[in-house]
């Protein structure tokens, strides 16, 4: 149901009370100055800048702009955000323009007017989800990126043509303090920095960490087509798809939808796994019969054999047997896993990239991520046939890893291995590069700006390995380990990550809302949303749902 302007009038009441009483960094001149966002899923929304003598006129004129918005477009807006703009500061373009050329891109998390009216004023959302902020090439000393600053106003501010602006015009720079409106209920924003523009979450529950996966687990059953195949991503400020395609993260992102099926145990979901196990096994694995071998092949990059896909497959399959408690896909597993071995040197490193049908060695080395990510599926096999074969595999991997501290790569997969590797063989070499892999990173994860989804599946792994430690009496292994601090880590992450999910209040700014809604997106890449962006930060969530109580209580319990 949208938000009538009865809706409103009768939450009017709420607002107000948390406005009613403005301090003087919400006035600028005398007056408040207000946004009004009225979106709906199927387009960008309609952003209109108010001004006011008080928060009551204020919100009275809101009421009027939707009142009239309505009756104009004969429909209701399904959400709605208001904002208050506050901690004004003027200064020049041109120091405006250093200012954005100095920050991360896409990270400029301000909104700024071109006149002291607000009639050419933005908020931060509208001016990065229309890459206004993008350089175009043509000079690295213009931070604007003009043809779209002229665009945006044009069409969606009713303002017959664009503003000129020169270097030396005043600016006004601005922070908001914002609610969000949907349904009947007014959700809190935040106004901090790099978390500017999202819901508040007084402190992460459970059930709020259940709705994320449900809700990012049906997006990726959404992308996926009648064959099976997914389409694999969209640019979002302009609804631009991705026109690529690889068969590692097919792989990769059907395992996560099986992560999120354990919570969420939707048919349409269901199906939409099953399509695309489907897919991965008819379209993009061939098998070897007489050797006994199966390899995933990537079609659009060459007809590449990748170390890292074969290893996807596998944890898709496997995963997909345990949750669906089936053996269908074993054969197959072992067939991928033969290939993973016959990929092995004797001093335990893997080649990673052969040409398909050649089998010509194209590369003994592409990226990091592979060899982790290979003994990974190789042990979660070990744990569906209890085959010696892949554990001995696995060992004389580590023996390489160990040997040539890959712990200095902070490879979540690797996280996720030595993990698995310790429960059956739970030696000291073994914990100890766990931890080596985790903590000499934990300060730069807790410190990182980016959204970068792999940091909580890195700590979140190691986590259920120190666990195990402790209940081996293996204490001494963390003397220079602190498990709060790591805790800490875990959740800072965990809250932070949400930084790049579209909620609806964040989706809303995009040319198409409805396409992206629920996804997780990479800010410093133009917004993009791929399905692996997606698959990752399922997988961390699904893990720190099942750990985030013991989480809890181990803080607890070293408060006392």
């Amino acid at each position: 149901m949208g938000i009538t302007t009865d809706k409103f009038l009768r939450l009017q009441e709420q607002l107000l009370e948390e406005y009613i009483e403005l301090d003087q960094q919400y006035y600028f001149h005398g007056n408040v100055v207000g946004f009004l966002s009225l979106g709906n899923p199927e387009q960008r929304c309609t952003v209109i800048p108010l001004l006011a003598r008080d928060p009551k006129k204020l919100f009275a004129k809101m009421y009027s702009e939707i009142k009239r918005k309505v009756k104009e477009r004969r429909q209701e807006f399904e959400w709605v955000k208001v904002d208050i703009a506050k901690d004004f500061e003027v200064k020049k373009f041109r120091d405006l323009n250093m200012d954005i050329l100095k920050t991360k891109k896409n990270y400029f998390r301000k909104g700024f007017s071109l006149d002291r009216q607000f009639h050419y004023a933005l908020l931060e959302q509208e001016i990065n989800g229309n890459a206004i902020l993008s350089n175009v090439g043509k000079s690295d000393t213009n931070a604007f990126n003009m043809d779209n600053l002229t665009n945006y106003f044009t069409k969606h501010k009713a303002i017959k043509k664009g503003k000129e602006v020169h270097m030396d015009d005043d600016v006004v720079i601005f922070n908001t303090d914002g609610k969000f409106i949907e349904e009947d209920t007014v959700i809190s924003i935040h106004d901090e920095y790099y978390e500017h523009g999202r819901r508040k979450y007084e402190e992460l529950t459970q059930e709020d960490i259940k709705n994320v996966i449900v809700h990012s687990s049906n997006y990726l059953a959404q992308q996926v087509q009648a064959d099976g195949k997914f389409v694999y991503g969209y640019f979002s400020c302009f609804d631009k798809k991705i026109n690529f395609y690889n068969s590692l993260r097919h792989a990769s992102t059907v395992y996560s939808m099986i992560e999120g099926y354990e919570l969420n145990r939707d048919p349409v979901l269901k199906d939409a796994i099953d399509r695309a196990i489907a897919y991965l096994i008819h379209k993009l694995i061939r098998i070897d019969e007489n050797q006994n071998k199966a390899y995933v092949i990537d079609w659009e990059n060459h007809q590449e054999i990748k170390l890292g896909a074969n290893a996807a497959a596998i944890l898709a399959l496997t995963k997909y047997a345990s949750t669906f408690n089936t053996t269908e896909h074993l054969l197959i597993c072992e067939q991928l896993a033969n290939s993973i071995v016959s990929f092995q040197q004797p001093n335990g490193s893997f080649n990673h990239v052969y040409t398909y049908p050649s089998f010509e060695l194209k590369e003994t080395f592409r990226i990091i991520y592979y060899d982790g990510e290979a003994a990974f599926a190789l042990m979660r096999l070990y744990q569906l046939d209890q085959n010696s074969k892949w554990l001995l595999a696995v060992e004389s991997a580590f023996e390489y890893f160990i040997d040539n501290d890959y712990w200095k790569n902070h490879d979540h997969w690797l996280s996720y291995c030595t993990n698995e590797l310790t429960k059956f063989k739970p030696e000291e070499k073994y914990f100890a590069f766990g931890l080596k892999n985790v903590i000499r990173k934990m300060d730069f994860i807790y410190h990182r700006k980016t959204t970068y989804p792999t940091f909580l599946e890195l700590t979140l792994a190691a986590y259920e390995m120190v666990e195990r430690m402790q209940e081996l009496k293996l204490d001494h292994l963390l003397e220079k380990t602190s498990v709060p601090e790591l805790i800490k880590v875990i959740k800072k992450r965990a809250a932070y990550q949400l930084n790049g999910y579209y909620f609806p209040e964040v989706a809303m700014y995009f040319k198409k809302p409805e396409r992206i809604l629920h996804s997780f997106f990479i800010r410093h890449h133009s917004f993009r949303v791929r399905i692996d962006d997606v698959e990752h930060n399922i997988s961390g969530y699904r893990r720190y749902f099942d750990l985030i109580h013991k989480l809890e209580g181990a803080l607890y319990e070293e408060a006392k």
